[in-house]
This record gives structure tokens, sequence and C-alpha cells, in this order.
């Protein structure tokens, strides 16, 4: 009756000390996110509550690092790495890397290969022992397969120093605790790659935050430069136009045709230089400048644009049709003028023999107002409609008298106003260009 009752109150013991463990393993599960840290402890757990020889835990390669294919390659998922293992034994098989082949090779190859728990009562009877002289006294081995979503991430062996040492409550009461143990390295695993993407992801935000300083601070160097330079050569541009138009309004009879003419060309580049250079000031300017926003009076508008240009639209006899009222837009006066020139002189340029110039303009039903210009010219192919916009291009370096930046400037300006830019062409049909801005209220009652 007395041996009875002690058997009993060892194995409730030793019940006890399998709910105690599972308990802890419960809350190391859930309160550790370092997954090297959570095995570990789990193994030393496991081996000191049930007084065992020895605990490991093996998971399985991702990488390919620990083992090859018959090529030579890296094969991920053929091997388990040990990851923890208990005592002197334990440290150095980590040192030295073990690792076990999945299949019917070893104990935790089969219990992988095969996603069950494996029993050796007697492992010289167990051909799947693997006989290892790191641990020479191990009689007994259970072998538990850490199952996460289905798939079979690892597996834990724990070892005894006596014959059958594990029975069917051992086995169902570790596989339970396995399981548990393999859902939270999963999610251990989770949180770390999480982590790491966040990390990641800060550091990227962080250099994309140093790069724009670093480009706005270069804007702002090139900014400086291009005043500085455009302030230096606009003054001695104007000295030698002021020169050569004095030297040719007062020494007539004493230049010949031919030095007349060098000195034409000579001013004429000096006018385009002159353009450039208050053209690049202003594409610089636009991006950076805030100005205040108003309903614009397009007719004076047209008429100081016209103004501006009435030497090419002579030269050129260009024909200009315009509305006869213009919808009310808001935009920035000065700047709109500066579009309009671009677009005007162009077509004038590009236009037909002799050019004649359609303007127009009608509110749209998104609270826009679209501006557009249309001339008789020989028409854009897609191609050359897809560049048009773009600093510094030309659509015909033949015949392009201009230097790149109007078209440019037109698209930052319009941009900058919160409207939109457009072209529509066919080759042989001229070409339609047309920008937007935002309609006043008054838009609806021109």
């Amino acid at each position: 009756m007395q041996i009875e009752v002690e058997r009993l109150l060892a194995a409730l013991e030793h019940r006890n000390a399998q709910f105690q463990t599972a308990a802890e393993v419960s809350r190391a599960a859930s309160g550790l996110l370092d997954p090297d840290e959570l095995i570990r402890r789990v193994v030393d757990l496991v081996c000191d509550r049930f007084n065992l020889y020895y605990a490991g835990l093996f998971l399985m390669d991702q990488t390919g690092e620990w083992g090859c294919d018959q090529n030579g390659q890296p094969e991920p998922g053929r091997w388990a790495v040990l990851r923890a293992g208990t005592g002197e034994a334990g440290q150095q098989m980590l040192e030295r890397g073990h690792k076990l082949e999945v299949g019917d090779t070893s104990m935790i190859g089969w219990c992988i290969a095969h996603k069950q728990a494996r029993v050796a009562a007697d492992i010289s009877e167990d051909p799947m022992h693997f006989d290892n002289p790191c641990l020479p006294e191990t009689c007994s081995e259970l072998a538990l397969p850490l199952i996460s979503r289905g798939e079979a991430i690892g597996a834990m062996t724990i070892q005894s120093t006596q014959p059958a040492a594990f029975s069917d409550e051992d086995v169902t009461a570790l596989q339970i605790m396995a399981d548990q143990l393999a859902y939270a390295i999963t999610n251990a695993h989770l949180y770390r790659h999480t982590q790491r993407e966040i990390i990641e992801r800060k550091r990227a935000e962080e250099k994309l935050r140093q790069y724009a300083a670093e480009i706005e601070a270069r804007n702002e160097e090139l900014d400086a430069f291009a005043h500085t330079v455009a302030h230096d050569l606009r003054e001695p541009l104007s000295l030698l136009i002021l020169g050569i138009a004095v030297l040719l309004e007062d020494e007539p009879k004493t230049l010949n045709n031919d030095v007349r003419d060098r000195l034409n060309l000579i001013s004429q580049a000096a006018h385009r230089m002159r353009n450039i250079i208050s053209e690049l000031l202003l594409l610089a300017s636009v991006r950076k400048a805030e100005v205040a926003i108003e309903p614009l009076d397009m007719v004076d508008i047209m008429t100081e644009v016209q103004q501006r240009l009435v030497y090419m639209i002579e030269e050129h006899e260009a024909e200009i049709v315009l509305p006869k009222s213009w919808p009310v837009a808001l935009g920035h006066g000065p700047w709109v003028a500066e579009v309009w020139t671009n677009y005007l002189s162009n077509a004038i340029k590009y236009g037909g023999q002799p050019p004649r110039i359609e303007l127009g303009a009608m509110a749209e039903g998104d609270g826009m107002v679209r501006f557009w210009i249309r001339d008789n010219g020989p028409g854009l192919t897609p191609e050359e409609q897809a560049r048009l916009f773009a600093p510094f291009t030309r659509l015909d370096q033949v015949r392009a008298k201009g230097h790149g930046l109007g078209l440019s400037i037109v698209r930052r300006i319009v941009e900058k106003l919160g409207g939109q830019v457009g072209v529509e062409s066919k080759v042989g049909q001229g070409s339609t260009f047309s920008f937007t801005l935002p309609a006043s209220d008054q838009a609806n009652q021109a």
C-alpha cells in the first residue's frame, strides 16, 4: 500500500512539473520577442524541470547556408541546424555548427520530414537515433516536431540517461509545449522582421530627408550662382548692345555694308543672349517665388504681349485673331503675359507662311478656364509633342530660332498657378497649344 501511495505521489509530482513547465513556457512564449532568447529559455526550462540529461532545439535552414545539393549549390530547407542546446555538450555542438539532414537519417530529421513525434525507449534499438559522441550517456530519446501553420519549422530533442524515460503522457504534454513554442518562434521572427523593416524604412526616410535637404541646398547655391552670373553678364551685354547701336547710328557713312552686316549679327546674338539670361532668371524665380493670385484682365495682358512682339508680328506679317471676350481666370498677370508671349512667338516662328494665329478660351466644368492658341503650321509628330515642355528641348534643330527654355517656363508657371499645359497637333494640320487656370467667380459672366 505504501509503495502504491508513493508511486501515485511521484506521478502527481511529475504531472505537476509538467503543468508548471507548460505554464512557464506559455509565459515565455508570450513575453519574449527575441526568438534566440526564447529558444534558449525553453530548452533550459524543459531540461531543468524534468531532470533530463539533454535538450536541444533545431530550426530549419532557410538560407542554404548550411547545406548544398549534389551539384554543390545552396539548398535551403534540406538541413535542420542546432539553435540551442543545454550543458557543455550543447555549447560544443553550437560552436561547431551542428546540423542534421531532414529525412530518415536521424530522429530529428525523421520527425521534421514526417511531422510526427518519435520515441526511442532504447536508443540501441532505434535505427533513427543519431549516435552523438558529445552525449555518450543517452539511453532514451524523444524527438518532437515544431509545427507552425501546418509547416515543420524545426524539432526538439529531449534525451535521458534512463531507458524508457518518456511515457505517453510525457509525449503529449511536451508536444503541447512544442506547439506553443513553434507558434511563438514564428511570431517572434515575424516581429523581428517587422521591426527590421520599420528600422530600414526609417533609415530610408532619413536618407530621403537628407537627400532632399542636400538638393534644396544645392538649388539655393545654383540660384545664387545663376543670379550672380546673370547680373555679371547682363551689364557688359547691355554696354555691347548700346555700343553697337551708337556705332551704327553715328557712323553710317564710314561703315561699309559688310561691316554693318557683321555688327547687326553681333547685336542680334547679344540680344538673344540677354533674353536667355532673363529667361533663366525667370525659370529659377518661378520655382520659389510667392505671388498674389487675382482675377486677370486678359485684354490688357494680350495688348502688352502684342506690343512686346510687334516687330516679330510685322516681320512675319502674322494675322492674329482674338476672341471678342475672355472668361475671367485667376493668376499672376506678369507670369501669364510670359506664357502668352512664349506661345505667340512660337506660333509666329513655326506657323504657316504667312502665319494665321487664332486665340480663344472657354470655361470648363471642373472650375478651370482653358486658354488656347492655334496656328496654321506644319504640325507636330507624336514624338515631338512628347518632349515639348522639357527644358532645353527644341522642336526642330534645323529651323529652331529659340534656345529651348520657353515652353519649360510656360509649364513651370502654369503648374505653379494650379493649371496644366497641353498640346494637340497633327502633321499637316497645325498645332493647338493650351493652358488652364482656375476660374474666377466672374468666369461664367464673361
